[in-house]
This record gives structure tokens, C-alpha cells and sequence, in this order.
């Protein structure tokens, strides 16, 4: 399934005129090293410059259309958006049953996160990226 972007900045998968699967998150200064429980609740500014670290914030796949690659071609969408703009890693929180999903697409478990959303206990995710900018083609 083709990955395109949505106001040239969210990656997202569809299906015909149904969307499938989408993943967003900001680009914060590089002092933000995991995702923190107030980057939910505010406005984050996004980065607009090269450098810093992309946050995920959600990646969501509808049900119908799991297990089809959808996941790991969004994750590979913004990794590549975020070497074309010089990033330092990306980061995300996720269950502990969302761990191996993401070490499979290079991700390294850093540990339980700080944060207490919803009463769960979630897991720092961090990829280096690549210094070297790459076509996003």
C-alpha cells in the first residue's frame, strides 16, 4: 500500500479513498530526548529547522489492515523524512506487548518511561538515525 503525505508533512497509507493507517508527532529541540507526558496535553512547537529529534506521537493502523506491512512503512516514511532533515533520533512510548514490534523495525527499549498516561506502564523507544541526509524518493 502506497505511503503519501498528508499537508506534505503526515505520513499516511489508504486504501482507495479510505484512510488505513496514519503516524504524527513533533520535531522538538534535541534537550528532549523521549517523549514526555505534556507533549499530549500542549501545543508542541514543531521544529521547523534541520537538527532535533522527532517525536511519535501515535502511529494507528485500522484493524482490518494489520499484518500487511502497513505499520513498518509508516515507521519508514518519517524515519526518512527525519534523516532528509537532519534529525538525531526518533522517539516514542509504547506497551510492553507494542515492544517487539518496534525493536523488529530497529528501535532499541530504553527502559520504562516516566510516564503515568492513563495509569500504564510504557516504554521509552529510541532510533539513531543516520547522520547522512537520503532521498526520501
Amino acid at each position: 500500500m502506497p505511503i503519501r503525505f498528508w499537508q506534505h508533512a503526515t505520513p499516511i497509507s489508504s486504501d482507495a479513498d479510505q484512510l488505513v493507517g496514519f503516524i504524527v508527532g513533533p520535531v522538538v529541540d534535541a534537550r528532549f530526548k523521549y517523549i514526555e507526558d505534556w507533549m499530549y496535553e500542549a501545543n508542541v512547537q514543531n521544529r521547523a529547522q534541520p537538527g532535533g529529534n522527532q517525536m511519535i506521537q501515535t502511529i494507528a493502523v485500522d484493524p482490518d489492515y494489520r499484518g500487511q506491512g502497513i505499520g513498518s512503512s509508516l515507521l519508514q516514511a518519517i524515519e526518512k523524512q527525519a534523516i532528509q532533515n537532519q534529525r538525531h533520533h526518533i522517539a516514542l512510548t509504547c506497551l510492553l506487548d507494542r515492544v517487539p514490534f518496534y525493536e523488529k523495525n530497529g528501535y532499541v527499549n530504553q527502559g520504562i518511561a516516566a510516564s503515568a498516561h492513563a495509569g500504564e506502564v510504557w516504554y521509552n523507544m529510541t532510533k539513531l538515525l543516520p547522520s547522512q541526509p537520503q532521498p526520501l524518493g
